[in-house]
Order: C-alpha cells, then structure tokens, then sequence
C-alpha cells in the first residue's frame, strides 16, 4: 500500500472507532459505561423507530457480549460497526424474524 492507502485505511479506522463510541453512547442511557438488555431494546426502538422483543434485544445482547457478563461494554464493540450498522440488518424488515414487532 502508498502512505496514501495506508492513512487513509487508518483515518477510516479512526471513523468507524467513533462512530461506534457515538452509538454506544446513544445506548448507555444510564451512563453506567454499559449497555443492558434493556438499554439495547430501547436503544433499538428509538435508533430504528421500530419495537423489538426481549427475545431480539436479548439475541443481539448475546451476539454482542464477548464477556458474557450480561452487559456490553464499550471494547466489545471497539472493533465492530454492529451498533453503528449492523443492528438494522439484524431485524428491520424481516417480519420474519423472530420476535420482530410491526
């Protein structure tokens, strides 16, 4: 790669480690520095302007949590876009999937 490709490739890093700082703040609604159950399934609602059930925002929990402490924290989603993106392809638009409300 040039030292081009190769700061740019780290400056969209870089974008991608705040977006996800963003959207896990929009979550962590009690600033505990954790997102619960319940934080993730009204996160999601007010996010995507949808409802979910327990059981998705239960499903996207365990995805989620590496530490399998029942909270995320904040560097189990450092490395990801699952909050920031990923979320809405989770469930927006299937009916189909379980637990999904209209």
């Amino acid at each position: 790669k040039t030292d081009l490709e190769m700061e740019l490739s780290h400056k969209d890093a870089e974008i991608r480690r705040l977006e996800n700082q963003l959207a896990f703040a929009k979550f962590d609604t009690d600033l505990d520095g954790e997102v619960s159950s319940s934080e993730m399934e009204e996160g999601v609602e007010n996010e995507f302007s949808t409802e979910i059930s327990k059981d998705v925002a239960q499903t996207l929990m365990d995805d989620l949590d590496e530490s399998r402490d029942g909270s995320i924290q904040q560097d189990e989603v450092d490395n990801e876009t699952v909050i920031a993106k990923d979320i809405p392809n989770f469930f927006i638009g299937t009916p189909s999937t379980p637990g999904f409300k209209e």
